[in-house]
């Protein structure tokens, strides 16, 4: 079964692109797989449910790998699918155990997966200080990524200010990559986010 990884820094919109993109594509409810360290305490969540204790406005409200099982139409068919939601990958070297783990997990996830989502924050790509602002992670994320892998950035929360102008960044820093402008709240993207998955799930 193929793997598709959403990955990115702190606080990018992951959890809550993957929870609507799911109910996008159909899904009656969010079911997980268990991740590799085991902190899903519950494996099958309601939209509603998902969206009022999965996500959260603190970075590192996502702690661990996490595969949902989707089900998506191919042509004539249905193909299944994990879309994995990570913790967030920030610089350096942080200082709580949990989260240095989640971030190893999801590292792992992404060097065997077939499908990258690279998440950024349209809104505050370029802003100094900020921890979901565009920087080397994002750099070794994507050298890493688009030789290995069907790769795509998702510019995320381009319903917020500053966000048209975060794009023109984002496209500029990364000329030669898939740019997909998106809204994890507002579900902008999400039909050409389906387009590139499917493409690559055939």
């Amino acid at each position: 079964m193929k793997d598709c990884v959403i990955i990115g820094k702190p606080n990018v919109g992951k959890t809550l692109f993957l929870v609507n993109f799911a109910e996008y594509v159909g899904a009656a409810v969010l079911q997980f797989e268990r991740s590799p360290s085991g902190s899903l305490y519950e494996s099958t969540y309601s939209f509603e449910r998902a969206r009022a204790g999965l996500v959260g406005p603190n970075p590192h409200t996502t702690t661990a790998v996490a595969p949902a099982l989707l089900r998506i139409r191919v042509g004539k068919g249905v193909r299944e699918f994990h879309m994995t939601d990570t913790a967030g990958i920030c610089e350096g070297i942080h200082g709580d155990p949990v989260v240095r783990s989640g971030m190893a997990d999801s590292l792992r996830r992404l060097r065997g997966c077939d499908i990258v989502l690279h998440m950024v924050d349209a809104s505050k790509a370029t802003s100094p200080g900020a921890v979901e602002a565009v920087g080397d992670v994002d750099i070794r994320i994507a050298a890493f990524s688009a030789s290995r892998a069907a790769y795509a950035i998702l510019a995320n929360k381009m319903d917020l200010p500053g966000a048209d102008a975060g794009l023109l960044f984002i496209r500029r820093l990364f000329p030669r990559e898939s740019v997909i402008p998106t809204s994890a709240l507002s579900g902008r993207g999400f039909r050409e986010v389906r387009a590139f998955i499917v493409k690559h799930l055939r």
